[in-house]
């Protein structure tokens, strides 16, 4: 049944995804001992099906694609790993980090050992040791994840001092975390209009100002920010106010 598998790989059968959950995970370990005989769009197949596959072998595969050097695809696997559900242990991620030469792919790396509870003293060595600024902030925000109070202190300062063109980075980051007492340095947020992406599409003059994604990325942190719809939006005055209340009475981010 693999070799029936190998060759819809090998012919870029584009459902071998879909049918993941019945494939046997055997099939992975096929397909990596015949890796370098598959082309680049098999490859993402054969990535895209490990990442629909619910098993430790599917994490493993994904791990040691992504620490396969000079590997195009090695950035498909390593952003795989932060969702799949038998994802290595953070520790063995964070091993595989150390030995790859792609910042991209040690960013993914970084964020997918936070999720799998990395070490915290590892993360602290690989941001210590990290020269790409990219995957410096991943693995400040792995550690925050993971309750490192320094570095929980360092995305609140970020956070408070944002202006629109700093909000989808912090956004990125606040949404990771999952801290709702780092929203208490949005309150500055509220009081800016400046525009920062727009509403719906191109033809659209509308644009969501900073104080919009204050109260968004509040509601869906859990702070008890009220939103009226189920989606960012251009927000009434008095919803915008009613955020900020909410927002300081946070507790803050203590030793």
């Amino acid at each position: 049944m693999n070799e029936h598998y190998l060759n819809a790989l090998r012919l870029h059968d584009t459902t071998l995804p879909a049918r993941a959950a019945g494939i046997s995970p055997s099939f992975l370990e096929d397909v990596a001992r015949n890796w370098q005989s598959f082309d680049s769009q098999s490859r993402s197949i054969a990535l895209s099906t490990a990442a629909a596959m619910p098993n430790p072998v599917a994490g493993r595969f994904l791990q040691s694609v992504s620490g396969l050097r000079g590997e195009p695809a090695a950035v498909q696997a390593a952003a795989a790993l932060f969702h799949h559900p038998h994802a290595p242990e953070g520790a063995s991620l964070l091993t595989t980090a150390a030995n790859v030469p792609d910042p991209a792919v040690r960013t993914h790396l970084y964020r997918a050992a936070g999720v799998r509870n990395g070490p915290v003293s590892q993360l602290e060595q690989r941001y210590k040791d990290e020269t790409d600024e990219d995957a410096k902030l991943a693995a400040r925000d792995s550690m925050a994840r993971l309750g490192h109070v320094p570095s929980l202190r360092a995305i609140f300062r970020q956070t408070l001092e944002a202006t629109a063109g700093d909000v989808m980075d912090v956004q990125d980051s606040l949404l990771f975390v999952e801290d709702k007492r780092l929203a208490k340095a949005m309150v500055p947020w509220l009081l800016s209009e400046d525009a920062v992406t727009r509403l719906s599409s191109d033809r659209s003059p509308a644009m969501i100002r900073q104080c919009d994604y204050g109260v968004w990325i509040a509601y869906r942190l859990k702070t008890g920010v009220v939103v009226p719809v189920s989606h960012i939006d251009n927000y009434a005055h008095a919803v915008i106010a009613a955020a900020k209340p909410v927002l300081q009475r946070l507790p803050d981010i203590e030793e």
